[in-house]
């Protein structure tokens, strides 16, 4: 029963309401690397939209309007362009519709990752940027609406 529980949280999370992807989204910035945490989600009977959920750490200041103080972000971090991600704000970026990826693993470690989502490959890097237009779903997340830049 409890595993039930926690898969319909998992599904009513996963839904995207339309009013998240009618919005634009507002621009923020990912350095790569660090503790950037990534989980997939596939397509299945309960997750029809396949999603890729980063989670990431608050930075403490924004990278400014032309990204000019990216480097105060440490690897693993996240800035909006004019501040630093508040507190009560969220610490996950969820991209939906993902397709064409896999992942392999042996004895526990990553073996490799095949993508053609080439945002994966820059935030692997903690000398890269990579840069979501997201919106926050009110429900703990970023969820993508766009992908920007990357540096």
């Amino acid at each position: 029963m409890k595993k039930l529980k926690w898969l319909v949280l998992a599904v009513i999370l996963a839904l995207p309401s339309v009013q998240v992807l009618s919005q634009q989204g507002y621009l923020i910035v990912v350095r790569g690397g660090g503790d950037l945490y990534f989980n997939y989600t596939p397509f299945s009977n309960f997750s029809p939209d396949p999603q890729i959920w980063i989670t990431i750490k608050k930075g403490s200041q924004g990278v400014g309007q032309n990204w000019e103080q990216k480097y105060n972000l440490q690897p693993g971090q996240a800035a909006w362009p004019d501040r630093p991600i508040a507190g009560n704000e969220p610490d996950r970026i969820i991209v939906t519709g993902v397709r064409e990826f896999s992942i392999s693993w042996t004895k526990d470690q990553v073996m490799g990752i095949s993508s053609s989502l080439p945002y994966l490959s820059v935030l692997r890097d903690p000398n890269k940027f990579q840069s979501f237009y997201v919106v926050n779903d009110g429900k703990g997340n970023f969820i993508v609406t766009g992908i920007g830049p990357a540096n």
